[in-house]
């Protein structure tokens, strides 16, 4: 759990309990159908909300909240276009085709109480619920009662296929007074929260879509400011489950791997596509157990790349597919692991960049690519890195300004000194970078990214020339609270002319700020105590490809070295590795397809019993030796 409280979606295989979904821009399961095989939770049908009127039926929300059912109802209505209306680009993705409403106008259902259909034991009554604590009939049993919680969905589903047959919401106002206007604070008594927030994270829950490992994203596994929106990343994510119904060929598909440096897959790598220019998170995907990731559809244009282990381990943020129920941080025990690659799963990973070896100066400059529109391009292949980079301070002064290069983003620290837990202030960390200005260009731009990464660093920019000293640019704050990063747009420039900018790391925020912080000391340094950040310069308004990228590799890591590869448009498919023996794993774990690995909650669960028995040789010499025995009688 990061911030203060966490959002929980139920997402184990066919059944249902208080675990985190790992991250992942989809939704995958184990599935049925055989060892080695992993389905996407989607919807394939009409979805249909339904949410409980219980101003109608004379009930009030908790907390003292003053929201009306027709608040929640028009709130709603919002929340739902984020995943339903016009996206990136103008695209609009085929989820909203399928859904049954009035212009995304949830139905109303009356009643004293909110539906009672205890969907953890598969007794669901086939209707998708919104509704909230405060107003289920305690003899459910489905109300919330971890008091953490802000929203939960349940979801279920067929484990052979991963078409989802319902999804119910809960909002958890026995705890937390929920508004519609301003930013969530936490600190009082109780606690407060903008439900439009968490509407637009579990409805995205709701319709397939996994947690995501940055602050940017709607989908960030913890509520916060900022996630009433979706994001980039989550837009990325639902076209991947609902492809564009038109003009899909204006987006780029991107594949690769993570490896270690003796070329053995790296499973659970968490990978991360950033614009290259405005530093803006654009696709997250985590990588499957051979070590490979796709990107179904990602803006066209520069970009870079990083991979990191999604952190923390414990099985309440990562799913069982991910680590194993009840087996926390040793996840490379693969006694208690679902999934039987767990053991390429490893501890001792840390944030990979895939950036040059560093300058004398300091910073290392990132490799870029460019991405195409309408093509699928293989491959990144990324190095996990088992140590932190070493990077030495950028020069203090104008005169040890570290030079860049237009469009080409390094990775750099404020200082290498490390960071306390808490709130830190006056560091003074200063660093100083020259540019050029292009011929005939006036407008620069600077971005970068340091919450973004999850790092502890707020920046300041600035600007200065050689000659007046500072330049006077109009400037984006950084703010801890929504996770945005410091950004400035400087126009008025002379052509040819150099440039400074200058970069001030005055403050260091609270370690509970960054997701997964704290919660155990298996955490990344850059989520603790280095003041990572990414700066990049780049002509105002520039689009189109990179004149500083550098070709991809021809073919994939994990295409060459292992089987199975994720495919963007099926929903089910062969992920393991043919070189692990996972079958001794597998069956220990109980997953991969052997019978109850869906339990009596998995829709699937009769007919895969039924095809077990058939399917028996205990079963066929029972039923000859009673045939035997009859013959014989006769």
């Amino acid at each position: 759990m990061n911030l203060k409280f966490g959002l929980t979606v139920v997402l184990t295989l066919g059944a249902v309990s208080m675990a985190r979904a790992h991250v992942r821009q989809r939704a995958f399961v184990e599935s049925r159908q055989g060892e080695g095989q992993e389905s996407l939770l989607h919807w394939s049908s009409s979805i249909r909300l339904s949410m409980h009127d219980f101003t109608a039926a004379g009930g009030t929300l908790g907390k003292s909240s003053t929201l009306s059912s027709t608040d929640v109802e028009t709130l709603l209505q919002t929340s739902i276009a984020q995943w339903t209306g016009t996206l990136y680009g103008g695209l609009t993705s085929s989820l909203a085709s399928l859904m049954n409403l009035n212009a995304g106008k949830p139905h109303l259902l009356t009643g004293p109480t909110a539906d009672c259909e205890y969907i953890s034991r598969n007794t669901g009554d086939d209707t998708n619920n919104i509704l909230f604590t405060s107003q289920i009939d305690s003899s459910c049993g489905e109300e919330l009662t971890d008091s953490g919680t802000v929203g939960v969905t349940r979801v279920r589903y067929f484990s052979s296929s991963g078409i989802i047959v319902e999804a119910d919401i809960q909002f958890n106002d026995d705890t937390f007074r929920f508004t519609n206007t301003g930013s969530n604070t936490f600190g009082t008594t109780p606690p407060v929260v903008n439900l439009k927030t968490t509407a637009t994270h579990e409805l995205g829950h709701l319709f397939g879509m996994d947690h995501a490992p940055g602050r940017h994203s709607s989908m960030v596994y913890a509520s916060g400011d900022g996630q009433d929106d979706t994001d980039t990343d989550d837009q990325m994510g639902i076209f991947s489950l609902y492809p564009p119904i038109s003009n899909a060929s204006s987006l780029s598909t991107l594949r690769g791997s993570v490896t270690t440096s003796s070329g053995a897959p790296v499973f659970g790598a968490s990978v991360w596509a950033l614009n290259a220019r405005t530093l803006t998170v654009e696709a997250t995907e985590m990588t499957d157990v051979n070590g490979a990731f796709e990107f179904c559809y990602v803006p066209p244009g520069p970009h870079i790349s990083y991979a990191n282990r999604f952190k923390p381990f414990e099985a309440g943020v990562l799913s069982d597919y991910f680590v194993g129920t009840g087996n926390g941080v040793t996840v490379s025990d693969t006694s208690g692991c679902f999934n039987p690659a767990c053991s390429l799963m490893t501890l001792a990973t840390t944030y990979s960049w895939d950036t040059a070896t560093p300058s004398a100066s300091g910073a290392a400059d990132f490799r870029v690519f460019n991405l195409t529109a309408g093509t699928s391009h293989s491959s990144l292949s990324l190095a996990q890195r088992t140590t932190e980079i070493t990077l030495t301070d950028v020069g203090a002064t104008t005169g040890t300004a570290r030079a860049i290069t237009i469009d080409q983003p390094v990775l750099s620290r404020s200082s290498t000194s490390t960071l306390g837990a808490g709130n830190t202030t006056s560091l003074g960390y200063i660093d100083y970078y020259s540019f050029v200005v292009p011929a005939s260009v006036t407008s620069m731009s600077v971005s970068t990214a340091a919450f973004k990464i999850n790092s502890r660093i707020k920046l300041t920019l600035g600007l200065r020339n050689s000659v007046d000293g500072a330049v006077a640019c109009t400037q984006t704050v950084a703010n801890e609270a929504t996770g945005t990063d410091a950004r400035m747009v400087c126009d008025d420039l002379t052509p040819g002319a150099t440039y400074y900018v200058r970069v001030l790391g005055d403050e260091g925020i609270a370690a509970s700020l960054v997701p997964g912080n704290p919660v155990s000391v298996n955490q990344d340094l850059v989520t603790t105590n280095i003041p990572y950040y990414i700066l990049s310069v780049y002509q105002t308004g520039a689009s189109g490809a990179s004149a500083v990228a550098e070709a991809l590799s021809a073919t994939s890591l994990a295409a060459t070295r292992y089987q199975g590869m994720p495919t963007c448009g099926i929903y089910s498919g062969a992920v393991l590795d043919s070189t692990l023996d996972h079958s001794v794993a597998g069956k220990k774990s109980g997953c991969c397809g052997t019978l109850g690995s869906g339990g009596p909650n998995d829709p699937d669960a009769f007919r895969s019993f039924l095809l077990a028995l058939l399917l028996s040789p205990i079963l066929w010499l029972v039923l000859a030796r009673e045939f035997y025995k009859r013959f014989r009688r006769r």
